[in-house]
């Protein structure tokens, strides 16, 4: 029967010093042979002496947790050692474990930071060279327009014969020079012309002089009405190879033809007597010509003649113009009344002629769309109206939004002689090494920060401004649709 009962047990009890307890439970659990017996088991754990040991137990018990995971998420495998230190201080443990708590979560905090900041970097470079190729790949496309910009920055260098406000005579000795070797009186009784006029350009000696900036104004202001009025005629003619090509005789004859006359009536003719004058080098005021070939067109021009029957011309002008606006007006509307009628009175059973013509007979029609609609003849011809005023008062305006090239053309040439004249001879004047570097170097970065980069945008948003409006709404019209064919691929894109 022995055999089958337990080991002899013996109920001691034993009182521990609060002093010793701790090690005397640490001696007392590596030996192992003694099982406590609880002797307050009807007391809950908030009511024992010792609950807040417990709780300060379990806490650190939590941090080695803690501790263990983030060991394990690093894939450090804890390594087992027995314990040899019996005397240890609960209270220098719970410190040392609450600063390995505060210095990991640290740690993580930092290291999350670090994640974050690299990941916006890493966005950031992305995004930046997403942002550079697409420059690259802008500068890349438009190759050919920076190629013939740096073209034309050239000839025109050539043609005022100046390099950053330097003058320089590449094509031969000026045709001017000073009265007398002294050249004393330049600047009060001027120079005299010794040589045939410059070969190219404008001559050098008109840099510096007192009379510089008045000539080139007028030079800057007459070029500028000249390209203006030639790229507005290349519009209206594009206009006509558009009619020709929807067959839109309508357009032709009472489009085309009358707005070609009034643009050159006009302007046309305000070119002419530009060409003339420098021809002639006669002294005519334009201003002049042009004010009174409207206000007294039967006066005699006096002084202001440039040419034998340059009155008649204008009356015959003046009366073109005048016959080309009603021109536009009126016969485009009739007639397409009139292709109505025939239409729908079983008189003429041909095409429309275009595709425009349908829409502005569409445009006339009743919301009903029965098959004998109504014309709105007063809606073409409001439509119309608009379009001949826009025309005529287009020619006005558009002709003096070219004068920006003059503009354009003069701040860049004073913005250059002020950077020249104001920052590197001034420096240079000095005689100071130190003042010439300093010069220098700020001419060369007021040099490329604006004329070769704020002047050169400005200029390409100007010239885009006179491209899209003053040219392209004499000719285009964008009344087009996109083409969508039917395609299975297209579907799978759209449901992608």
């Amino acid at each position: 029967m022995d055999l089958m009962r337990s080991e002899p047990m013996q109920l001691v009890q034993i009182i521990i010093p609060i002093e010793s307890a701790h090690l005397t439970v640490s001696y007392l659990g590596d030996l192992g042979l003694l099982q406590f017996k609880d002797l307050n088991a009807d007391k809950s754990p908030f009511q024992r002496t010792y609950a807040n040991q417990i709780k300060r137990c379990g806490e650190m018990a939590r941090k080695l947790r803690f501790f263990r995971e983030q060991m394990t998420k690093a894939d450090i495998s804890p390594s087992a050692m027995p314990i040899t230190q019996t005397d240890i201080d609960l209270d220098d443990l719970e410190v040392k474990l609450g600063e390995l708590e505060a210095e990991l979560i640290e740690v993580n905090s930092n290291g999350e930071k670090l994640q974050r900041t690299f990941n916006e970097l890493l966005e950031y470079k992305l995004v930046l060279q997403k942002k550079l190729g697409d420059i690259m790949e802008m500068t890349f496309g438009g190759r050919y327009v920076i190629m013939m910009m740096a073209i034309f920055s050239i000839y025109t260098g050539l043609i005022y014969n100046e390099f950053f406000s330097v003058p320089f005579e590449l094509f031969g000795q000026s045709a001017y020079a000073c009265r007398d070797p002294s050249c004393r009186g330049a600047t009060t009784e001027g120079l005299i012309k010794v040589r045939p006029a410059y070969p190219f350009g404008v001559d050098p000696k008109w840099h510096g002089t007192r009379s510089e900036l008045p000539f080139l104004n007028s030079l800057k202001m007459k070029m500028s009405i000249l390209l203006g009025v030639a790229q507005m005629n290349l519009g209206i003619v594009l206009s006509y190879f558009n009619a020709k090509f929807f067959r839109n005789n309508l357009n032709i004859w009472y489009q085309f033809v009358p707005q070609l006359i009034f643009l050159n009536s006009l302007f046309g003719y305000l070119s002419l007597l530009i060409i003339v004058k420098w021809c002639t080098g006669s002294k005519a005021d334009l201003y002049h010509v042009m004010i009174y070939m409207f206000l007294s067109p039967t006066d005699d021009l006096g002084e202001n003649q440039l040419f034998p029957g340059q009155k008649t011309l204008q009356l015959v002008l003046l009366l073109l113009a005048l016959i080309s606006v009603p021109w536009m007006l009126f016969p485009k509307p009739i007639l397409l009344k009139k292709q109505h009628q025939e239409r729908h009175q079983g008189q003429s059973y041909t095409m429309l002629q275009s595709t425009e013509e349908l829409l502005e007979l569409d445009h006339g029609h009743s919301s009903h769309g029965h098959g004998n609609e109504e014309f709105e003849f007063s809606e073409v011809f409001v439509h119309q109206l608009i379009h001949t005023i826009e025309f005529v008062l287009g020619a006005v305006s558009n002709t003096a939004s070219y004068l920006r090239l003059w503009a354009l053309s003069l701040a860049h040439s004073e913005l250059s002689s002020v950077f020249y004249e104001k920052v590197l001879l001034l420096a240079w004047g000095f005689n100071n090494i130190i003042i010439l570097i300093i010069g220098f170097i700020v001419f060369v970065f007021a040099t490329v920060g604006v004329l070769l980069v704020m002047e050169t945008l400005s200029a390409f948003l100007h010239a885009l401004r006179l491209h899209w409006v003053e040219f392209q709404n004499k000719f285009y019209e964008g009344d087009g649709y996109k083409f969508s064919p039917f395609s299975f691929a297209l579907l799978a894109e759209d449901e992608d």
